[in-house]
C-alpha cells in the first residue's frame, strides 16, 4: 500500500531513522491509529499538564492491546509508546500528513477501524471538560481527512 511517498513499511522505516523509534511494525500501526487521540489532546497547541496525563494514558491503552504481554513487558513498552507520543507531539508538523495519509490508506483496507479511531478520539477530547466547539471541529477535520464518514462522528456526539 503505497500512499504519497508511503506504505506503512516505508514510514516506519522513516520515522524509525528520525525519531529513534524502537517499535516493530506492528506496533508502529498501534501508534499510528492511535495517533488521531494525540492530535486532539494536543489541539490547542500547548500541553499542559493534565493533557501530559492523557498522552500517557493513551500510551496505557496502547500497550494494554498487546494484553497476552507480560506486566513486565508492557510497562516497558507503555515507556516506548510514550516516548514516541512526545516525540511525535513535539515534531508534529513533520510527521501530521505523512501519518495521516498513510493511516488514510490502512483505513481504506481495514475500515472496522475507523469506528475505534472516532471513539477515542471523542473519549479523549470529552475526558477535559466536556467536548468543547474546537474539539469537535478538530476531530470533524480529522475524520474528514482520513475519509471517515458523517455518520459516524454522529454516533459519537
Amino acid at each position: 500500500m503505497t500512499i504519497g511517498n508511503h506504505t506503512i513499511a516505508s514510514l516506519h522505516e522513516a520515522y524509525s531513522k528520525e525519531s529513534k523509534c524502537e517499535l516493530t511494525q506492528e506496533q508502529f500501526v498501534t501508534l499510528l491509529t492511535f495517533y488521531p487521540a494525540l492530535l486532539v489532546v494536543c489541539s490547542d497547541g500547548e500541553i499542559d499538564h493534565e493533557e501530559e496525563i492523557y498522552v500517557k494514558h493513551i500510551a496505557k491503552f496502547m500497550a494494554n492491546s498487546y494484553a497476552d504481554t507480560h506486566s513486565g513487558q508492557q510497562i516497558g513498552l507503555e515507556k516506548q509508546f510514550y516516548k514516541n507520543l512526545s516525540f511525535l507531539q513535539n515534531c508534529s508538523a513533520d510527521w501530521e500528513l505523512p501519518f495521516l495519509q498513510t493511516l488514510k490508506a490502512y483505513l481504506q483496507e481495514i475500515p472496522l477501524l475507523k469506528a475505534n479511531i472516532i471513539e477515542v478520539m471523542f473519549m479523549f477530547a470529552d475526558s477535559s471538560e466536556g467536548i468543547s466547539e474546537a474539539e469537535l471541529l478538530f476531530i470533524k477535520d480529522i475524520a474528514k481527512q482520513l475519509d471517515i464518514d458523517e455518520t459516524l462522528l454522529e454516533a459519537e456526539y
